[in-house]
């Protein structure tokens, strides 16, 4: 499979997905960054706003924080299934190993309780970790960086002092499901 992003001047791009012989597979408007998962199973990209709307936005000098968010897609090569998920901030997939997503919701798409700090760039995002082919889901709150390992199902992250669990770096080696904290903040 090839993907490649069409660009129209100041318009919306076009993600499409071919064959290496050129028949095209897929096709969605507005998709951005799109990339293989290593398994090549799925296609992994974002879904930004209209153009239109956008320019419509700035011109208006709305705040950053009130201008529409991305949203995720996955999509199934074999299946042809897409699922796309709404308000997301970041997304990581492994490099060298498949099966996994994870990703930030924007601090505007997840509900707290007011006794809770609200998510953010200070307190840290909900981050989702998601298996693709089961669609099982992790979530974890106040976390401020994740990243995968290069070679080996794990995943690292950092959490705020505003977490259940503890501020600090943590490790989940993803077949076992227990993290383990490495450092305390």
């Amino acid at each position: 499979y090839i993907m490649y992003s069409l660009e129209r001047g100041e318009e919306d791009n076009f993600l499409e997905i071919s064959i290496l012989l050129g028949d095209l597979v897929f096709t969605h408007e507005r998709g951005y960054d799109g990339e293989f998962t290593f398994d090549s199973q799925f296609a992994i990209f974002t879904i930004k706003a209209w153009e239109e709307d956008i320019r419509e936005l700035k011109r208006a000098k709305t705040k950053k924080e009130d201008m529409p968010k991305d949203t995720l897609a996955i999509y199934h090569l074999n299946s042809e299934e897409l699922l796309k998920i709404p308000m997301v901030n970041s997304y990581q997939i492994p490099k060298k190993w498949a099966g996994v997503l994870a990703y930030q919701l924007d601090s505007e798409a997840v509900p707290y309780e007011e006794k809770e700090e609200k998510p953010g760039k200070e307190n840290g995002y909900h981050t989702i970790i998601r298996n693709l082919n089961s669609g099982d889901q992790d979530s974890l709150k106040y976390v401020m960086k994740y990243a995968f390992a290069e070679e080996g199902e794990v995943i690292t992250y950092v959490l705020s002092d505003k977490a259940e669990q503890g501020p600090g770096v943590y490790v989940d080696e993803l077949s076992i499901g227990d993290p383990l904290q490495i450092f305390s903040a």
